[in-house]
């Protein structure tokens, strides 16, 4: 993960959780730091991006972000947050390890940042407030 947009998050996120919530954060930071960086993915992998005709799906769409990172962002939705018929193909399609898994958990846990990141750039206060609220009571 960019240390840049995790500096961003440390100097002015961090700061507004309750005390508690500042030693996950950090941890959390330290984990998407160390994950490996070693193939390419889609970057913005989600429902807007996967083409489906019945029960199949047929396409992902949007490339224009493929960064080479951890394949855990591009299965942080998928995993965590779709059906769980639908997580566990993903799973056993990809032969997904219980590490790959917990990054992909990182990943998802990370997104309240950028709600509370984006509050604060736009004036926002509707946005930090649910950011902060989604961040402090993650699973």
């Amino acid at each position: 993960m960019r240390r840049a947009v995790l500096g961003r998050f440390t100097d002015d996120v961090v700061p507004l959780l309750p005390g508690p919530a500042r030693a996950s954060a950090l941890s959390l930071f330290e984990r998407l730091t160390a994950a490996p960086a070693d193939v390419v993915v889609h970057g913005d992998l989600g429902p807007e991006h996967v083409l489906v005709r019945g029960d199949a799906i047929t396409g992902v769409i949007e490339w224009s972000d493929a960064p080479t990172g951890d394949l855990a962002k591009d299965l942080a939705w998928a995993l965590h947050d779709t059906p769980a018929p639908f997580a566990a193909a993903v799973a056993e399609g990809y032969g997904i390890t219980p590490a790959q898994r917990e990054r992909a958990l990182d990943r998802q846990r990370i997104g309240p940042f950028y709600v509370v990141a984006h509050g604060l750039d736009t004036g926002a206060p509707e946005h930090v407030a649910s950011g902060l609220q989604r961040i402090t009571h993650r699973r």
